[in-house]
């Protein structure tokens, strides 16, 4: 006999039941419950049916909808990143720009660190900015949707600046990397790092939930390595920070941060970009 079975369950029980030719009664408990009565001699064979089908129908474990804010962040970054390409190709010095803001890996071990910030904001000609606003249009929006705009512009900013700095150690010198797309492959790393940690804590450690890395570094190994000008190193360093920064950030966050903490994070942004300007001018 089954007890107090809700309606649903009393349902799909007695289909069960009559399926296998099993003879029942179906009497009201209470108010929306019901028992099921089973002759004694199918008592046990019942049992093992309805536990059979509960086995073959349990609900896999799904994760949890993630928290995500709206935000135009992405067109603001991409505005910025326009408006810095026009500023410079509208005199005949843009290749001057190229030499004074570029992250050239000597200069940088020489203490011109404002170069790997700068560099995020030179692009050789439209192209190279077209791709790289279309980078930051779909990687860029998503990660400043989990992160919140604030934070998730900071995550970038800080993965693309990583990124040049750990190319120009590793060059040391004869080496000049400019654009944004060591940052949009951060963006790109944070998103795997990020959804990596959530199925591995929701979910356990099974080989499975490798897929956000391994969706990463497909992407980076199909967007990152078209070109022989491609500077794939800065695109892998610029992954593997944001990868760092999507890992940590995800163990931490269960949502994006309060608007505070967001302002308090543009403000930082601003700030940055304030000091790397005079720093270049002087």
């Amino acid at each position: 006999m089954f007890n107090e079975l809700k309606l649903k369950k009393t349902e799909i029980y007695s289909l069960v039941l009559a399926s296998a030719g099993i003879d029942y009664d179906i009497i009201k408990a209470g108010q929306n419950r019901f028992n099921i009565i089973i002759d004694p001699d199918n008592h046990t064979r019942a049992i093992e049916l309805i536990q059979l089908y509960l086995q073959e129908n349990k609900k896999e474990k799904r994760l949890p909808v993630l928290s995500t804010t709206h935000t135009y962040m992405g067109i603001w970054i991409v505005l910025v990143l326009s408006v810095a390409h026009l500023a410079m190709t509208r005199y005949n010095g843009h290749q001057d720009y190229i030499r004074l803001l570029g992250s050239s890996a000597h200069e940088v071990m020489q203490g011109q660190l404002y170069r790997i910030v700068t560099a995020l904001l030179v692009h050789a000609d439209g192209a190279h900015l077209a791709a790289n606003i279309g980078g930051i249009l779909i990687f860029g929006t998503v990660v400043c949707q989990i992160l919140g705009g604030g934070l998730g512009v900071l995550m970038i900013l800080l993965s693309g600046i990583l990124g040049n700095f750990f190319n120009a150690c590793f060059y040391y010198s004869a080496h000049n990397s400019i654009g944004a797309s060591t940052a949009v492959f951060g963006a790109i790393g944070i998103l795997s790092g990020h959804q990596l940690i959530r199925k591995i804590r929701w979910e356990g450690l099974y080989i499975r939930n490798l897929l956000p890395l391994g969706a990463g570094l497909a992407l980076m190994a199909m967007l990152g390595s078209g070109k022989e000008t491609t500077d794939v190193l800065a695109h892998l360093f610029g992954f593997l920070s944001g990868l760092l920064q999507g890992t940590a950030l995800a163990l931490v966050l269960k949502k994006p941060p309060r608007e505070m903490i967001q302002a308090v994070c543009l403000i930082v942004v601003l700030s940055l970009l304030v000091v790397v300007y005079l720093m270049s001018h002087n």
